[in-house]
């Protein structure tokens, strides 16, 4: 039985969508993810970067108490 050669051509997939919502966005993530959906259900996936949330939290180190 001989083989044959099957040429394989690599087709790379589209990029997925990257979401950069707002804090105010962010707030509710349920209704945010309600509104991406049609874009992320037409390719499969996708990538949320959440927003720049500073927090302020000190801790003491050498009691591992955290006071603000």
């Amino acid at each position: 039985m001989a083989e044959e050669e099957i040429e394989f051509q690599f087709v790379a997939p589209p990029e997925a969508p990257v979401f950069k919502p707002t804090e105010t966005e962010f707030e509710d993530p349920f209704t945010f993810l309600e509104k991406i959906r049609p874009a992320v259900e037409a390719c499969g996936i996708c990538k949320i970067r959440p927003p720049d949330v500073r927090i302020t939290v000190r801790l003491d180190v050498l009691t591992f108490i955290l006071w603000q």
